[in-house]
Parts: structure tokens; C-alpha cells; sequence
């Protein structure tokens, strides 16, 4: 009868030893910090208030030109490829024409031939001068030869415009560059006959144009020529640019409005529809006490901070201002100088909190 009691002994002991381990895990340590926050803190400090203004849109080539292909021509030689970098005047797609081409080739040849007979006409002229001055023939047929030196003489002037104009023509075959640029495609194909749709597209990527939206309640703190950075968050790139337009037309459905600045971008590294984002800087002259937003507990409802004096934490109730950029202005309840916890404002309480880094 003994031995069910020697086997439920040993469970026992066992489920008392369970017990004090966990008791001991969750009690505080000797320093007292089990249950006490660790928190990052900031000194506030009164400043010239800076606002930024934040939008996001697509930076796209201020210059760009789409070429059309000439209606009749065969494309016959591609010059470039996409990423090329062309000047202005550089050939891009030659294109051929056989009738314009031996258009050309008559008005050339007839514009010689003119020159010629027009020089030939005014030779006998001038070999039959002599002869009449003798009496050897009559005048009547130095004139009659004049009359024709005269017409040889307006046709071999008119030839150069015909062939000239034949030319242009030829020439309007010859797709070129109309300023300096990078080539962003090419769509025209070798023995494809040309209908005038887009056979290659030019971009001058050295200048940026970014335009974005922005809420009419921060359009006052926008002004031409003011300065912008422009970050380009998927190429891990920024850049300077400056406010080039601020639209005068409020969306009434958005309510907001154009803004337009241009980018510099000398090294062609900034693609064409990029997306950007647009932190447009205003310095509102005044000082003010900025906070980040994370250290604003209950923001919506009733604001207030954890002021931190040595190890303790304190509630303070605060009036704010949402500045839109992850800032707010602290309007009232907190003097200059004082110190208060960063973020996690939600695990912070009443009472003792332990610094980060260290003691105050």
C-alpha cells in the first residue's frame, strides 16, 4: 500500500520547484530596473521655426521632342540607339526615297546642264560681235543669238533654285537631332517604310522638371525661386533644385495646386519619370519650440509629453500644432530647456524611467 505513495511524492517536489523558478524570474533585480523604461530623451530649445512642406510627383525631362519619321521614306540606316548621347544637327535615321532621289539627281544634272549652255550662249556672242562690226553678217542674227544668250542666261539662274529645292526635299529624308540630348528610344525599324508616326525620341536629361501638388493651406510658404530638395528615394539620390512656378489655380476637388521646380542633374544619372519627393523649406522667421511628433502622447485628443527630471518622468499637458512633416510646435505647457522622452511615449508612466546612454 506503500508504493502509489513513494511514486506521487517525487511529481511533487517537482511541480514546488516549477513554482519557485518562476517566482524568481519575474522579481525585480537588485538594481530595480526589471520594470523600469528605458527611454530616449531630447533637450528642447527654442529656434527659428523652419517648415518643410512635403509633396511627391514624377521628374521628367524638362526638354524633350518626339521625332516623326518622313511620310514615303524607307528607313535605310540607323545611326543611334537608346542611351546615346547626340548633338544638335546629328544624324539619327537616314531614310530613302528612289523618286525623290532621282529628283534630285535631274535638277542637279539639269541645273549643270543650263550653266553650261548659258556660258556657251554668251561665247558666240561675243564671236559674232566682231563679225557684225565687220559687215560680214547681219545684226539680226547677233540679235537672235543674244535673245538666246539672254534666255540661256534666266534658265541657268532658275536651275540652282529647282535643285536646291530638290535637295530639301532629299534632306527632309535625314532625321537629325534638334538640340543636344540623350536618345530614350529608338522605334523606327531598317526597310520599314515611314507614315510619319514617331521613329525616335530625344531627351535633354542634364535639366529636371518635378511638379507636384501642394495643399493651398501651405502654398504661402512657397515662392519662386525658393530652394528644394528633391530626393529620389528608389535610386538612394538627392539633389538641389528651386521652385521654378507656383501655380495660380487651386484643384477645387483636391485643393491644391501646381508647383514646379527644376533639378539640375549635369551627369544624366537621374532617369526620365522618376519618382521624387519634394521638401520645400520655409523659414518662418519666428522662434518656436519643434518637437518630433513621437514624442507627443494622445496627439488628437489631449497632448501632452513626459518631462524627464534626473531618473523621473512626469506628465505635461501641452497645446500643439501639427506642422504636416512628422514635427509639431509645442504652443503651451513646456518651457525652454526642458527635457523630455523622444518616443515610446506609451510604455513611459508616472515615476522613474532609466536613460538611455546613461544618467541625466
Amino acid at each position: 500500500m506503500n508504493r502509489p505513495i513513494h511514486l506521487m511524492l517525487p511529481i511533487a517536489l517537482g511541480l514546488a520547484a516549477c513554482h519557485a523558478s518562476a517566482t524568481t524570474h519575474d522579481a525585480p533585480s537588485a538594481e530595480g530596473h526589471a520594470r523600469v523604461p528605458t527611454v530616449e530623451v531630447l533637450t528642447v530649445q527654442r529656434a527659428p521655426l523652419v517648415t518643410r512642406v512635403v509633396a511627391t510627383g514624377t521628374a521628367v525631362a524638362q526638354k524633350v521632342a518626339d521625332l516623326a519619321s518622313p511620310a514615303g521614306g524607307i528607313a535605310h540606316r540607323l545611326h543611334v540607339q537608346p542611351g546615346d548621347t547626340v548633338r544638335a544637327g546629328d544624324v539619327l535615321v537616314t531614310y530613302r526615297n528612289e523618286r525623290i532621289r532621282q529628283s534630285k539627281l535631274q535638277a542637279e544634272a539639269s541645273a549643270v546642264a543650263a550653266e553650261t549652255q548659258a556660258a556657251h550662249a554668251a561665247r558666240e556672242v561675243e564671236r559674232l560681235r566682231p563679225l557684225v562690226a565687220r559687215g560680214s553678217i547681219a545684226t539680226t542674227q547677233l540679235d537672235s543669238v543674244s535673245s538666246q544668250a539672254q534666255a540661256a542666261e534666266a534658265q541657268a539662274r532658275a536651275a540652282p533654285s529647282a535643285a536646291n529645292a530638290a535637295a530639301e526635299v532629299a534632306a527632309d529624308l535625314v532625321l537629325r537631332a534638334p538640340f543636344d540630348g540623350t536618345v530614350v528610344d529608338v522605334s523606327a525599324q531598317i526597310g520599314e517604310t515611314a507614315s510619319g508616326a514617331p521613329a525616335a525620341r530625344i531627351a535633354d536629361l542634364r535639366t529636371l522638371e518635378l511638379t507636384v501638388h501642394v495643399h493651398e493651406r501651405a502654398l504661402p510658404r512657397v515662392k519662386a525661386g525658393s530652394p528644394v530638395e528633391v530626393r529620389f528615394p528608389n535610386l538612394d539620390l538627392t539633389r538641389q533644385g528651386t521652385v521654378s512656378w507656383v501655380g495660380m489655380e487651386i484643384d477645387p476637388r483636391t485643393r491644391t495646386a501646381e508647383v514646379v521646380a527644376t533639378v539640375d542633374n549635369p551627369d544624366r544619372d537621374i532617369p526620365s519619370g522618376a519618382f521624387a519627393e519634394a521638401v520645400l523649406v520655409h523659414e518662418g522667421g519666428r522662434n518656436a519650440l519643434v518637437v518630433p511628433e513621437t514624442a507627443i502622447a494622445s496627439p488628437s485628443a489631449d497632448p501632452f509629453v513626459w518631462v524627464v527630471d534626473g531618473s523621473q518622468a512626469a506628465r505635461a499637458s501641452v497645446r500643439i500644432h501639427a506642422l504636416g512633416d512628422g514635427r509639431a510646435e509645442i504652443l503651451e505647457g513646456l518651457d525652454d530647456g526642458r527635457t523630455i522622452v523622444a518616443s515610446r511615449t506609451s510604455a513611459v508612466r508616472e515615476g522613474p524611467v532609466h536613460v538611455a546612454g546613461g544618467a541625466l
